[in-house]
Order: C-alpha cells, then sequence, then structure tokens
C-alpha cells in the first residue's frame, strides 16, 4: 500500500492544473481532525458505529468543488496507536472519486504516539517524515500557499512528556531543515498555514487541569518562537484540533494567536465523544477555509476570506448546516 500523503503530494499536481486552479482568485481547502478509526472496538458501547461516522463526512464532502484543492486531517488518525491501516484504507476508497482524487493529506496526533513511541503504524501507512511542508503550487500552476504539517507531540494531552517540549522542538528544527520550507520562506509572496494536532497555550483553550489539551508551557514558548521567526504577516491562519468537544463560536479577538493569526479548532472527525450541540443531527462536523485574492494572475497575495463549519448528518452523509465562524 503506497503511503497516503505520498500519493497525495502526486495527486495535488494534478489537481493544481485543473482550470480553476491554476491560477485561482478563489480557492479552498477542508481541515477535520480526530477520526479515531478504530475507536469502535473499545467496550465504550456509545462508540459502536465509530467508522460510519468518519466515512458519512468523507462522503459529504462534495467532490465537484471546483475550488476545493485538498483536504487536511490533522492527527489522531486511529486509536491508541493502531488501526492507522484501516483510517487509510477508507480515506482512499472514499476519496477516489470517478474524474479525479482529492489530495488528502493526514498530520500526527497524540493517539499516535500510544502504544507506538516510534510511530512505526503512521510512518508505515501514512508519511515516512511525522513533520512535512506541503506547497499547495508548483511552477507554473497553484496558489502561492504552503501548509506547514507540525508535529505537536504526545502521548500526553499537553505534548510534552515530563513537561520538557522536546518532541515539538525537534519538530520545529526538522522543518526549518527541511529544504520545502527553506524554499517557501525564501519566497516572500509565499503565504503561510499551520496545522497542528494540540492547540495553542491560548486562554480560550484553557482545560481542566490548564494544561489538559492544549500545549505545555515549555512546549508553547517553542510554538511562539517559531511563528515569530516566520512573521506573522506571512501567517493566514492555524487550524488545530485534539479538543473533541469543543464548538466553535465565530472567531473573536480571543482566538487570534499574537493578537493577530486567527485559530481554528475543528475536533469532530468523527471520534465518540460526547459533543454538545443544538442539532442532534450535527454531532460530527470539518471546516471549509476559503482564500482569495486580487492578483491571481501572479498567483500570490492570498488573505483569509471565509471560513464554515459544516455539520454532517451521519445517516444521510448530507451536511445539514453549513454555520460561519469567520
Amino acid at each position: 500500500m503506497a503511503k497516503l500523503n505520498s500519493e497525495s503530494k502526486n495527486e495535488l499536481k494534478t489537481r493544481r492544473a485543473t482550470a480553476a486552479l491554476r491560477k485561482p482568485s478563489v480557492f479552498s481547502i477542508i481541515f477535520l481532525g480526530d477520526a479515531h478509526v478504530g475507536m469502535d472496538q473499545r467496550l465504550n458501547p456509545t462508540c459502536k458505529y465509530r467508522i460510519k461516522n468518519y466515512k458519512a463526512i468523507l462522503k459529504s464532502i462534495n467532490s465537484n468543488d471546483n475550488t476545493l484543492i485538498s483536504v487536511f486531517h490533522g492527527g489522531d488518525e486511529g486509536d491508541k496507536g493502531v488501526y492507522v491501516q484501516n483510517f487509510v484504507s477508507i480515506t482512499k476508497k472514499l476519496m477516489n472519486r470517478k474524474h479525479y482524487r482529492i489530495p488528502y493529506f493526514a498530520g500526527v496526533g497524540n493517539h499516535e504516539y500510544q502504544g507506538d513511541p516510534s510511530l512505526s503504524e503512521y510512518k508505515k501507512y501514512i508519511s515516512s517524515s511525522d513533520n512535512d511542508v506541503i506547497r499547495l503550487y508548483g511552477s507554473n500552476y497553484g496558489p502561492k500557499v504552503a501548509v506547514i504539517m507540525l508535529n505537536t507531540g504526545g502521548p500526553s494531552d499537553s505534548g510534552c512528556k515530563n513537561g520538557s517540549g522536546t518532541i515539538i522542538a525537534s519538530s520545529i528544527s526538522e522543518i526549518k531543515n527541511s529544504a520545502a520550507y527553506k524554499a517557501v520562506i525564501k519566497d516572500k509572496t509565499v503565504k503561510i498555514i499551520i496545522d497542528m494536532h494540540i492547540p495553542p497555550r491560548m486562554p480560550v483553550f484553557r482545560g481542566n487541569p490548564p494544561t489538559h489539551h492544549r500545549l505545555c508551557s515549555n512546549a508553547e514558548t517553542h510554538f511562539k518562537n517559531f511563528v515569530n521567526g516566520i512573521g506573522t504577516n506571512r501567517i493566514l491562519f492555524i487550524v488545530t484540533h485534539h479538543k473533541h468537544g469543543y464548538i466553535q463560536p465565530k472567531i473573536n479577538s480571543r482566538y487570534l494567536y499574537l493578537d493577530k493569526i486567527p485559530v481554528f479548532l475543528t475536533a469532530q472527525g468523527g471520534n465518540c465523544d460526547k459533543v454538545l450541540s443544538s442539532d442532534k443531527r450535527s454531532k460530527y462536523s470539518y471546516y471549509k477555509i476559503e482564500m482569495s485574492t486580487n492578483t491571481a494572475s501572479s498567483r500570490d497575495n492570498y488573505k483569509l476570506k471565509n471560513a464554515y463549519r459544516l455539520d454532517v448528518d451521519v445517516n444521510t452523509s448530507k451536511v445539514v448546516k453549513a454555520i460561519t465562524i469567520y
């Protein structure tokens, strides 16, 4: 079985060469996380339909949306370090549409470490590297935007083993030393998105205890230095995951990292944890984020345009709500 992210890099070349994405004035990316395929094998009876939930989300993605350039899943593909192969098999089957495939990239969450500290399952089926820089553009086609897939660490909920933050520090070093990152940083016309599993240490994501499901203080320091090194003016937004029951309202100043960068949190990718919602059908969701430019001919100067939370009815595999959050 070919690795998911490697296949998707090749599919991306075909995708961005389509007429609508060569030099797009508007394009979109779908973000989701925490599918936890294999959670249905737990003894908890509420997890019975776990795989059905993830399949419904994939089926609901509009394959005829010619603005959609790719999908990113931000970690916890399997459950407790296993079932990664199941996740990849399901994903490839449902993203392989009649006319084209939708490039689908998957990052590392804390559950990839649980029972598998070397990430052997992730590296076997998804990617040989647990960090990556995905350039949505090529020499001639595609928007000049890059997505940094940052491994925030595990297996703890804060990404820190004994509070050290060494995994995220190593991740940042690996990214900064990569040829792809150096090329992106060198070209000042390229905008950047960061996709990471564990949320930054912002007050709005404070848990109980305070370190619960957000970066520990040492990891946060490494991340903040990384962001400042890139420059807040070059980062379009940050996408994070991990907090399954978190329903994000419309973005306001509380969701601006370093008072400037919008942070989105989407973690209802199919896990069976209870999500509080006014609509019982909309327990599972993903984000569609749109970017636009007035200089499409040069494929640069993209800005964040709109962001929607798309809520899915798992029984019909249909989107039942599209909620504007930006």
